[in-house]
């Protein structure tokens, strides 16, 4: 069997010197602040210690008062701390003296750099001091880094390409108006589309009041410093928050110093500029982003135009933070809708129905602040004020039909149909094809008239009236008082005109146009009051 060699020391069985004694025995120190010379002389009677100095090194220096239960040599260090001073033991006898320049030694350490790992916080509004570990589910991220590098063309493009369980539906056929489905729930400009998801810019929630609905094209991509989306219907997101939630972060001059510029250009007349830049002293920032893009659509008449605007200031001190921010954005969008598929083979860039317009507006402005009470408590706040508008024309009927493709015979009951009015070349003023009669008054100076003695009105109202003309285009050939497309006073032209364009689709007149083009278009006429010498009326043709 192996065995090891020990090895011992011999044991130490001197006793300690009466110098150790002194000096290790811990002793009632109760000396005040006063001349160094004097705490010498007061330490020697508490210790036993025999204490001498030159008066010439002590003179005019100051010792530290030295209170408490020490050894010795303990009370004689923090009396010469700082002093200059050093002692000097021979055996029971100590020497105040002057310390050498040898005794001075500068030690140089290496270099060492500690990195805390980044405080990334979470969440709808900045304060909550929410991580992702805190959070019972799986918070996706996209950071600024990864949103420049993903050259994406608008926010829903991003979130397509990077995250999980995300998907877009682009029913109109613009970048900037998709839907975002996140685990079957939908956020989207859509007005009737059931929306589920929640979106915040820096704990503003950007879900319009009207519809819940989502206008992505308000929010610039190269303003962003982070997107996280959020899984689950969690209530500190407030209200419809059925699927998740979104929740964006704009940049700010201290973590984004410096230009950056991005100019894109493509097919169909798209170009796009993004402009960025920041900068601080460390305590004031400032930083401005803004984005503008045009093209004219890969599908006919789908020019679309945006532009965004985003400011922010911002302080920053010891305890208090402070941010002001505006975003501004004036868009116009087409989004023509879906083609049936008949005409997709023909055409795949034609539109079934068109324009299909819509402006956004906005204006957003936005205070907020941290106060760090203490180091564990901090008071967070923020007004703002948004005012967003939105107008949409959607073009439902189908004006595409050419001019000679009138129905040529009575459609059966399980045919659709378009009724059309027929204008012919003739015709001065650009409204439906009619026929002018001239109807006699009763008896002179009555005002009065017999419409229904006119035999061309019977025939019109019993469905047999024959418009066929003569040679003139004009003239009907089997009735003498009734004139095809005849030209009319002005004042009747106008009116004609007015009524057409007004009542031809009367909810696109008052809710899309606003009036606005039928009043524009009839403002000019003379008002029309009365009858013309002999009486007369129309009738439309079709």
């Amino acid at each position: 069997m192996a065995t090891q060699p020990t090895w011992a020391e011999a044991l130490n069985t001197q006793l300690p010197t009466q110098q150790e004694e002194t000096f290790s025995v811990p002793v009632n120190v109760d000396i005040p602040r006063q001349p160094l010379a004097n705490s010498l002389h007061d330490l020697g009677k508490a210790t036993g210690m025999n204490i001498s100095f030159p008066n010439d090194i002590v003179s005019g220096k100051t010792a530290p008062e030295v209170r408490g239960r020490m050894t010795s040599a303990e009370a004689l260090r923090r009396m010469l701390n700082e002093s200059g001073l050093v002692p000097k033991v021979e055996g029971n006898n100590i020497f105040i003296q002057k310390a050498t320049k040898d005794a001075k030694k500068d030690v140089q350490l290496d270099k060492v750099e500690v990195r805390a790992k980044r405080f990334y916080e979470v969440g709808p509004l900045p304060g909550l001091g929410l991580t992702k570990e805190e959070i019972p589910g799986n918070v996706q991220s996209i950071s600024a880094k990864e949103i420049k590098e993903a050259h994406s063309l608008s926010i829903t493009d991003l979130m397509n390409r990077k995250l999980q369980s995300v998907t877009v539906n682009d029913y109109q056929g613009n970048p900037f108006q998709m839907d975002v489905q996140y685990r079957g729930f939908t956020a989207g400009p859509q007005i009737g589309t059931p929306q589920g998801l929640s979106v915040f810019i820096d704990g503003i929630r950007v879900n319009e009041p009207f519809g819940d609905v989502v206008n992505w094209d308000m929010l610039p991509m190269n303003a962003l410093a982070s997107v996280d989306v959020f899984p689950g219907s969690n209530p500190i997101f407030g209200l419809n928050t059925l699927g998740g939630a979104f929740s964006l972060k704009t940049k700010d001059g201290f973590n984004n110093a410096g230009a950056d510029v991005d100019i894109l250009t493509g097919s169909f007349g798209r170009k796009q500029l993004q402009v960025e830049g920041g900068w601080n002293n460390g305590t004031v920032a400032l930083f401005g982003a803004g984005n503008f893009f045009l093209e004219d659509g890969w599908r006919q008449n789908s020019p679309s135009r945006v532009n965004q605007a985003f400011g922010k200031a911002s302080y920053r001190g010891d305890k208090l933070d402070l941010s002001l921010s505006t975003l501004l954005v004036q868009n116009k969008l087409v989004g023509n809708g879906l083609l049936p598929s008949e005409m997709y083979a023909q055409d795949p860039t034609s539109i079934f129905t068109g324009p299909d317009k819509t402006t956004n507006n906005l204006a957003q402005f936005q205070l907020s602040g941290a106060f760090q009470v203490t180091e564990t408590f901090s008071v967070t706040g923020q007004v703002y004020r948004r005012n967003s508008r939105r107008h949409q024309v959607g073009a439902d009927v189908f004006m595409g039909i050419e001019d000679d493709a009138y129905a040529r015979r009575i459609p059966s009951a399980t045919e659709q149909y378009t009724c059309l009015f027929k204008s012919s070349a003739n015709n001065l003023y650009g409204v439906p094809d009619y026929v002018v009669v001239s109807i006699a008054e009763d008896s002179p100076g009555s005002g009065t008239y017999d419409s229904f003695s006119n035999t061309f009105i019977l025939d019109a109202l019993g469905g047999f009236a024959d418009l066929s003309t003569d040679s003139t285009g004009r003239t009907l050939t089997n009735y003498s008082d009734a004139v095809f497309n005849a030209e009319v006073p002005e004042y009747y032209a106008n009116v004609l005109k007015y009524q057409y364009t007004y009542f031809r689709n009367l909810w696109e007149t008052r809710v899309y146009n606003r009036d606005e083009e039928s009043v524009a278009f009839a403002g000019s006429s003379p008002e029309f009051g009365g009858t013309t010498e002999g009486g007369g009326g129309f009738l439309s043709s079709s």
